[in-house]
């Protein structure tokens, strides 16, 4: 889980024995809620708060910031293992939907090396995107921008589209996973993603700091399915449990028994081969 999700948990549901989440919608104009709370004061300042390094220190950290992800860390092992030659000159580059201020980012600066040239695109809100650029002032590296068309033009290639604990706060999230095939990534990146082997997909309430923000959480298969639909396969899937955020169990009493999941999933797609095929047409 990320900050979003790990210590709302750990703050919140476990010292009152609440459930976290509650309700069972269609969509998120059912569930309503609030959804500009990512815009909010509060959650800015949090952001800051839980931000590993700031004004450049990435470049210059003697010590890496440890990569929990497994499966990030395969991706940009393999993607700098494939530039040899000319081809190192070319930047690794990166979308990071909802990627806050950069954390993500100052840890893989911090563990590829100086020799490796970064393209790091950060899609967020115009307010996240102002804190980032303060934060990265001087660094060429990161961009930030308010919308995925703007991070996305005039990129001619992608290696790894990555979206961590953001994707089930789109309303519209089949829509964005269509967006994201459309750049022809070599790698879709999914990160705490709350699915499991549950009735349906479904929207609920997540409660943060008296504020309940309309979420996904989906059928796993369906989930997967949808990126299939678009060209994308499942090459590994990873659910971290409740010991993942030092609990016994996820608060979901609020939740029929048939909709309660028990993790939330890492997922790494590539494009099928029909799909590199016709890129390569």
């Amino acid at each position: 889980m990320s900050a979003r999700d790990h210590d709302n948990l750990s703050t919140q549901a476990v010292a009152s024995a609440r459930s976290y989440w509650h309700g069972v919608y269609s969509s998120f104009e059912e569930a309503q809620g609030s959804r500009d709370v990512f815009d909010g004061q509060h959650w800015r300042e949090r952001l800051v708060e839980k931000f590993p390094l700031h004004s450049g220190a990435a470049q210059s950290t003697p010590d890496p910031i440890k990569l929990t992800d497994a499966r990030l860390k395969q991706v940009l092992e393999t993607a700098i293992d494939s530039r040899s030659g000319d081809a190192r000159d070319f930047p690794i580059r990166i979308l990071d939907f909802g990627g806050g201020i950069g954390a993500t980012y100052a840890k893989i600066r911090s563990n590829v090396g100086k020799a490796i040239r970064l393209d790091y695109r950060v899609v967020e809100r115009p307010s996240i995107c102002l804190e980032g650029r303060s934060q990265f002032r001087g660094d060429d590296e990161i961009k930030f921008f308010d919308s995925l068309a703007s991070a996305a033009a005039s990129i001619t290639s992608i290696d790894l589209v990555l979206a961590a604990s953001s994707l089930h706060y789109v309303s519209d999230w089949q829509g964005l996973i269509a967006q994201f095939a459309s750049l022809r990534p070599r790698w879709l990146l999914l990160i705490d993603i709350p699915a499991g082997n549950i009735l349906a997909s479904f929207v609920t309430l997540q409660e943060y700091f008296g504020h309940n923000i309309p979420v996904w959480f989906w059928r796993l298969d369906d989930l997967i399915a949808c990126c299939a639909r678009h060209d994308f396969v499942a090459v590994s899937r990873e659910m971290n449990g409740p010991s993942h955020a030092n609990l016994e169990k996820l608060p979901m009493d609020g939740l029929p028994e048939n909709f309660r999941i028990q993790g939330f999933w890492n997922l790494l797609f590539e494009p099928s081969k029909s799909h590199c095929q016709s890129a390569g047409a």
